[in-house]
């Protein structure tokens, strides 16, 4: 008897050999409470190589942005997950408080039509877990389809282009937005006062902008009151899982202490507290009543 053998080819979808993460990639590193911040700005420089991936890393306080390192990685990529290693700082700037993580995990990969992916979890034998996201920002740009000339009657001046821009604050219009409070010494002892102005990017601990002029204000009122002992309160709405509410809560309410006592407030003086969906101001039946509920309070304990 005569055997014959057929050979078996595994096919793979031609996308997914033709992927590849070589490239730099920016974007957000967070971590959970107890490490040396819970946001820091986050790079990787990639090259790929068959299934091999080398680079580094770039970590930097968005704050204090000369505080950075430098991290060697090494790494596999399979065309959906990018698992990587750090295994060596190569350069860093810190105080000598400062210490930074030698982090691990797989990262998925996702496409776009215009930018692409890595987003995941991490984790470190020396710190606290958390997650980063990023997006290769080096990808050539589409080629821009001629237009015909506009005339200078038809072109927005840049007061007017600033005006647009300017006129709304996380899709909302300006002129809804209470003015800030800015009269702390007004504030009685017990009751939770709204930082109207205090807003995070979604489903960050990153402040935006128009936070800081308000809480500017509060770091100069503690400034001249240093006695005063507050607690800074982060509150969700009921979307979600609530587990996730409080810890986002808790890190809305620590990044808020972080930027006070930048500011030279004394940090026993703060007090962070994370109380999620659990204090809602108006009934979670709406996303204007939802984004009521989606805030930061100070109140004065002392």
């Amino acid at each position: 008897m005569r055997w014959s053998f057929v050979p078996i080819f595994v096919c793979l979808p031609l996308f997914v050999l033709a992927q590849n993460v070589t490239g730099t990639w920016k974007g957000k590193l967070t971590q959970v409470p107890g490490g040396m911040l819970i946001l820091y700005d986050f790079e990787m420089h990639l090259s790929q190589v068959g299934n091999n991936v080398t680079g580094y890393s770039l970590v930097s306080n968005p704050r204090s942005p000369e505080f950075r390192a430098k991290i060697l990685l090494n790494g596999t990529f399979d065309g959906i997950f990018f698992t990587f290693r750090e295994t060596k700082i190569e350069e860093e700037n810190a105080p000598a408080s400062y210490y930074w993580c030698i982090k691990r995990g797989a990262l998925l990969f996702k496409r776009g039509p215009q930018k692409h992916r890595l987003s995941g979890k991490w984790e470190s034998a020396n710190c606290p877990t958390g997650e980063m996201v990023l997006e290769r920002t080096d990808r050539a740009k589409p080629k821009e389809t001629p237009t015909k000339a506009v005339t200078v009657a038809q072109k927005k001046s840049p007061t007017e282009e600033q005006k647009i821009q300017s006129s709304t604050i996380g899709g909302a219009a300006r002129d809804s937005i209470p003015a800030p409070i800015t009269n702390f010494a007004a504030a009685d002892q017990g009751k939770a006062i709204v930082l109207e102005q205090v807003q995070f990017a979604q489903s960050l601990a990153e402040l935006l902008p128009e936070a800081y002029p308000q809480l500017d204000a509060l770091a100069a009122h503690l400034l001249a009151n240093p006695t005063l002992k507050i607690e800074v309160g982060g509150h969700t709405d009921n979307v979600g899982s609530a587990y996730k509410n409080v810890q986002l809560s808790l890190q809305r309410a620590e990044r808020v202490v972080q930027y006070l006592i930048q500011k030279g407030v004394a940090k026993a003086w703060l007090i962070p507290h994370g109380y999620g969906g659990g204090q809602p101001l108006a009934p979670n039946n709406s996303e204007e009543n939802r984004k009521k509920n989606r805030r930061v309070e100070f109140k004065l304990l002392k």
